[in-house]
């Protein structure tokens, strides 16, 4: 405790803006009071990342921000980032090298293929939706998940980083339209997580 007070007292305006700047409380428990330590002391990361890292963290909910922050922290910094500019440098460079991938590939006859194992036939990536590679950690390996409501005896779909597990919010829109169908691809769910998707990057 008195390594987190210690921590608290020389650390109180940096962590005081990070937390103003995505909205939490001010005042933190010990916990996350040692994610912070932990983030600083032992990642040795700047607090511009730490802030980026939050960011991503708070975008997949409240209550898990700092568990998503500590794993792309990680993430970011074993890819050798370590300032928010060399973030975005390394983001735009994905996006690059994707989108000149993309101008090789003849979409019109590119066949449906998983980047999952055949039998688990949730996880599909397709050439009939275009999905940029994730902003957060910049991996090109993005899928279109698709899972059964039994609620609504119909799929809802939603876009998943296979790297860091971002993802958009699941769809309003359902389908009864097989996967591995063309009719699947074109449906609005897959095209509203698709839009989603890509207004993040």
């Amino acid at each position: 405790m008195d390594e987190l007070n210690r921590f608290l007292e020389e650390n109180q305006e940096p962590l005081a803006k990070v937390l103003s700047s995505v909205e939490l409380p001010v005042q933190i428990s010990p916990w996350e009071v040692e994610y912070f330590r932990k983030w600083r002391d032992d990642y040795k990361a700047e607090w511009g990342l730490i802030e980026k890292a939050i960011e991503y963290g708070v975008s997949k909910g409240r209550g898990q921000a700092y568990r998503f922050a500590d794993a792309v922290l990680k993430i970011w910094l074993n890819d050798g980032i370590k300032t928010p500019e060399e973030l975005e440098e390394y983001t735009k460079k994905q996006r690059k090298q994707y989108e000149e991938s993309q101008k090789y590939r003849n979409r019109s006859t590119r066949n449906i293929d998983t980047n999952r194992p055949p039998h688990d036939p949730h996880y599909s990536r397709s050439g009939l939706v275009e999905l940029l590679p994730c902003p957060f950690c910049g991996c090109e390996e993005v899928v279109v998940k698709n899972q059964f409501s039994s609620k609504h005896n119909a799929y809802y779909t939603l876009v998943e980083c296979v790297r860091c597990k971002a993802s958009t919010r699941p769809s309003e829109n359902f389908t009864n339209s097989n996967p591995d169908s063309e009719q699947f691809w074109k449906s609005e769910s897959v095209l509203e997580v698709a839009r989603l998707w890509n207004m993040r990057v």
